[in-house]
């Protein structure tokens, strides 16, 4: 029943234009900048950027109280779910299961995206003790050789521990009795890996994942070159529709209607349809600074200053959405932020499909306002 009628809340703030009924669906949430991996396409640890690397001195971890008093502003909202992921490796935070233990208990669903190095047996019992619901694990490769490649010279021993760490978690969950946390593999599709789908498949299939989730690299990091270009995109459209009924059959969740979708607009979606990203989503980083999404550095407020709800509905945020809603302000809003193969182009297709119908009643409210 919350889901309904946070969409339908959303429809309704479509409809006024001026105000926001709803609050986010899910919030992403930055608890470290620390990472032990270099991972070519991270906008933060990548070997392209030398002040963001892996071991950066600099780095941070969000307070653990503070992480606290966020879930207790959240509880003020509607906000239920938080994707912990973004600009470092969430295991490396010394209270991570103390976290998400925390936010289980006041009823927040959780999904962390890890690199997956450093699941070992007491790690794998902590994170499914801790309730965990979804677990996903990126992986850039399929073997010990070509993710010592693609993560520039990173141990190769560390993807034999990131194979055995998804073997451990489901081992534990069986020990366990639980269901949780669901395990997801995700892979970042590059001009490297594109052709390696049937073994990903093949790696889910014998380690008992739950999910593949699949994401179109782009150039968020100058020079990286990782990029699939036209011919590389209507192969792996292909793949992608061959490889659905053996993930079917096996029992695997998989994304591969949002994939398409991203590949079908690649750098051209903000011209095709206005961006909700403002409607829906808050990305909190651990600074406290809040952003619409992870893509864009325009600073909404700051979460340790004023509270979550007067930032969502501050005139800086309305500002954001009403500039995002139409073709020219998109085109400005995109030279500054990176909209490139959208990850919420999905959920702003979806959302398009009502809101074309909507538009005409806006219209007309706005007529009756101004006489």
């Amino acid at each position: 029943m919350d889901g309904l009628s946070q969409k339908l809340r959303l429809l309704l703030s479509l409809v006024d234009r001026k105000w926001v009924f709803n609050s986010p669906f899910y919030v992403d949430l930055d608890i470290t900048e620390r990472c032990n991996l270099t991972c070519p396409g991270c906008p933060y640890h990548s070997t392209q950027d030398e002040e963001t690397k892996a071991g950066n001195v600099n780095a941070i971890d969000m307070d653990f109280d503070k992480i606290v008093r966020i879930f207790e502003q959240l509880l003020t909202t509607r906000t239920r779910n938080i994707i912990i992921l973004g600009s470092g490796e969430p295991l490396l935070h010394t209270r991570f299961t103390d976290i998400i233990k925390t936010g289980k208990e006041l009823g927040f669903n959780f999904t962390v995206l890890t690199n997956g190095t450093m699941i070992n047996e007491e790690k794998a019992n902590s994170i499914v003790d801790s309730g965990l619901d979804r677990l996903s694990v990126s992986l850039w490769d399929v073997t010990r050789e070509g993710y010592e490649k693609t993560h520039g010279g990173t141990n190769p021993l560390l993807f034999d521990r990131l194979i055995a760490g998804l073997q451990t978690i489901h081992a534990v969950k069986i020990k366990k009795n639980k269901r949780k946390p669901s395990i997801v593999i995700h892979f970042p599709v590059s001009k490297n890996n594109f052709d390696m789908l049937d073994k990903v498949v093949e790696l889910a299939i014998e380690n008992h994942v739950n999910e593949l989730s699949f994401a179109p690299v782009f150039d968020n990091v100058s020079s990286t070159g990782l990029q699939l270009d036209e011919s590389g995109i209507s192969h792996l459209a292909e793949k992608l529709r061959e490889i659905a009924p053996r993930l079917k059959k096996a029992g695997i969740k998989y994304n591969l209607g949002n994939m398409l979708l991203r590949l079908t607009y690649g750098k051209s979606a903000w011209k095709t349809m206005p961006c909700y990203v403002g409607l829906f989503h808050s990305k909190i980083k651990t600074n406290g600074n809040i952003h619409s999404c992870c893509r864009c550095d325009v600073t909404l407020g700051n979460i340790h200053e004023e509270s979550f709800s007067e930032i969502w509905n501050s005139k800086k945020y309305q500002s954001l959405r009403k500039s995002i809603s139409t073709k020219d302000g998109l085109k400005k809003f995109s030279e500054g932020c990176i909209c490139d193969y959208c990850s919420f182009t999905h959920n702003n297709y979806k959302i398009y499909r009502y809101d074309r119908f909507l538009l005409p009643v806006t219209k007309a409210l706005n007529f009756f306002r101004a006489i």
